[in-house]
């Protein structure tokens, strides 16, 4: 359904079948993180990677902030918030790097990754431990020692967290907005005021976008969604542009009839090839065009039987025809040729057959039959016009057909009857 409204094109807004699936509560939190989120908490993020994960992070933001960048899709502030990701993962990395120089890296480390509410708990417990062995009986310098070492540890690393705390918020990542279905109307009425050209640099642009939006680290499924509401839009004003195909007329059909009845079988063949080809790009397309084509098909293929029987029939007349006949026959034909002519290549053809005989016979030669024995009977000459009669129809009928046989057997039925009327007007003589 189409609304013109002072010559502008209002796409009808297709609404879905069916309603989108609820995001899962997982994709809806790493949404919200995507967007807001603090150093802190990207931090504890990080914390719980290994070496290698924490690497892939490492090369993933920097392919961010390459994508988001520059493009058609390009977001700055996905760019910002990865820049800072990025240095959180570096500060992570250079933190790691230093546990060496700590005097218990492996206790450091182990510190490091634990959760909030572990370190807290693990740094009460080393508190108890460093108490019962400054204080009461069980007095204990080393394991004193071990304590207090371990809670400078665990005090230097709460308070990391603390300052990490600090920094506040990541930059944030602004969403893309969904475009609505005002922004899509008003989108229609600008394609609509577009020329062709600019009509076509506009779909580049677009399809532009929803390669960025669809391809490489930064992708935004709600800006390739937009892209393709913008395509759907563009296509949708690119149809309301081209004619409307019209059906063919009964006129028009038989202009096209006369036009294929002038046309040689190899012209035809072509012709069926050609509109078979075309009618398979077609599919799903125009429903009219293809109509069109269907019925030019059954007037070319009509055409293509009659001439194949036309082709035939030339052949076996060619073949019972004597010499003066063919040679007439050819000559009126190349008499008539004319390149301008529709039927200049159906001439050609005829030509073709006719001179194709005359070859055969110049290279074969005549096949005249035996002459009849004096002394052979009435019923025996009979029997042999009858067998020749046979032969003649097997070459010149079904699926054998063979036009020198039928020619020799045309002779032999000749002879036959020229030698059957000389006997029986030898009896009429005798008996008058």
């Amino acid at each position: 359904m189409t609304v013109r409204l002072n010559s502008v094109v209002l796409p009808r807004i297709a609404q879905p079948a069916t309603r989108p699936a609820a995001p899962s509560l997982a994709s809806a939190i790493k949404g919200l993180q995507d967007v807001f989120g603090t150093h802190s908490g990207y931090k504890s993020q990080l914390r719980g990677m290994n070496d290698q994960q924490l690497a892939a992070e490492g090369k993933r933001l920097q392919a961010v902030i390459a994508d988001a960048s520059s493009g058609p899709n390009k977001n700055p502030s996905v760019a910002a918030r990865a820049r800072a990701q990025l240095g959180e993962v570096r500060e992570e990395q250079k933190t790691r790097a230093d546990f060496s120089k700590s005097p218990n890296p492996a206790y450091a480390r182990q510190a490091h990754s634990m959760s909030d509410q572990q370190l807290s708990l693990e740094r009460a417990r080393q508190l108890e431990r460093y108490q019962e062995a400054t204080s009461g009986l069980d007095q204990d310098p080393t394991k004193a020692a071990d304590a207090k070492a371990k809670l400078e540890i665990l005090g230097q690393e709460t308070i990391g967290r603390f300052k990490d705390k600090l920094q506040g918020a990541l930059p944030r990542a602004v969403p893309t907005k969904p475009m609505g279905i005002f922004e899509q109307v008003g989108y229609s009425v600008k394609a609509s005021r577009m020329t062709d050209a600019q009509l076509r640099q506009e779909k580049a642009k677009v399809l532009g976008e929803l390669r960025d939006a669809t391809t490489g680290a930064h992708r935004d499924p709600v800006a390739a969604a937009n892209a393709q509401k913008k395509l759907d839009i563009l296509g949708h004003v690119e149809r309301s542009r081209t004619p409307q195909t019209k059906p063919i007329s009964h006129e028009e059909l038989v202009v096209f009839q006369k036009a294929a009845a002038q046309k040689s079988s190899g012209q035809l063949q072509a012709d069926i090839a050609r509109l078979k080809g075309q009618l398979k790009q077609l599919e799903g397309k125009d429903p009219v065009a293809q109509a069109n084509l269907m019925r030019k098909l059954g007037v070319l293929e009509g055409a293509l039987t009659r001439r194949e029987a036309e082709v035939h029939g030339l052949g076996r007349w060619a073949a019972r025809a004597g010499d003066a006949e063919l040679q007439k026959a050819a000559d009126e034909l190349r008499q008539g040729l004319n390149r301008s002519s529709p039927d200049f290549a159906k001439k050609l053809e005829s030509l073709d057959i006719i001179t194709a005989e005359q070859h055969r016979r110049q290279v074969e030669g005549p096949s005249a039959p035996a002459p009849k024995p004096a002394e052979q009977s009435l019923e025996s000459l009979v029997a042999d016009l009858l067998k020749n009669l046979e032969r003649y129809h097997e070459a010149t009928t079904g699926f054998d057909r063979d036009p020198v046989k039928a020619r020799d057997a045309m002779q032999h039925i000749r002879s036959d009857v020229t030698e059957l009327l000389k006997r029986l007007v030898a009896e009429a003589l005798k008996a008058a």
